[in-house]
């Protein structure tokens, strides 16, 4: 079966849900999704706000009209850690999506990130690799092709106030690391392309 790129599905995680599971009456709320696709760029489409219920004493989430169970676990200093339970495979995770029949894993649902994709030979790959470290600082940050080929070197997000310099260095030489790769197989494609072009 081929696997799906989990970046476009509906994405619902435990973290940001345990405020609401503090509630002990019926809560009702919405989540705004900001819907975003990634293939070679960046498109972000209009918002969408999903409604969701939090029935306390059944732990039970409805979410978009479907059933999520929830579970906790003890914690060793006090307290309970949450869990969604699949709804495939009926086991504790901490993050489902939405795969169209129902909220599942990514081990039911069969799903990899796009840039377990694409393979070394692949420029995006390489730059999906550059996206995941910029985004550790800006979580919307994307630049196309052309601008990693001329300018990446200027382009990556500046220092937030809170992260040591040993830190944004780091991670600024990784970022050049994995656009370098990438823009030494860009390059080759692109030479060969001119080259064929040249030759007609």
């Amino acid at each position: 079966m081929n696997r799906r790129t989990l970046e476009p599905l509906f994405k619902l995680k435990v973290s940001d849900m345990k405020q609401v599971f503090k509630h002990t009456d019926n809560f009702k709320h919405q989540i705004n999704y900001v819907i975003t696709r990634e293939n070679g760029g960046f498109t972000s489409e209009p918002t969408k706000s999903i409604p969701y219920e939090w029935i306390k004493s059944e732990n039970k989430l409805i979410f978009g009209g479907r059933d999520i169970q929830v579970t906790t676990t003890p914690c060793n200093y006090g307290g309970v850690r949450y869990w969604f339970i699949c709804g495939s495979c009926y086991e504790k995770v901490g993050v489902l999506y939405f795969t169209g029949k129902c909220w599942e894993c990514r081990k039911c649902g069969n799903l990899v990130y796009s840039s377990q994709q694409g393979t070394k030979t692949d420029f995006w790959y390489w730059y999906f690799k550059a996206f995941n470290v910029a985004r550790k600082i800006d979580k919307e940050f994307w630049i196309d092709g052309f601008d990693f080929l001329s300018s990446y070197l200027y382009l990556f997000p500046d220092k937030p106030k809170y992260m040591k310099w040993s830190k944004y260095n780091k991670l600024k030489k990784q970022f050049n690391e994995y656009a370098e790769r990438g823009n030494a197989i860009n390059g080759k494609q692109l030479d060969a392309i001119v080259s064929r072009h040249e030759r007609k």
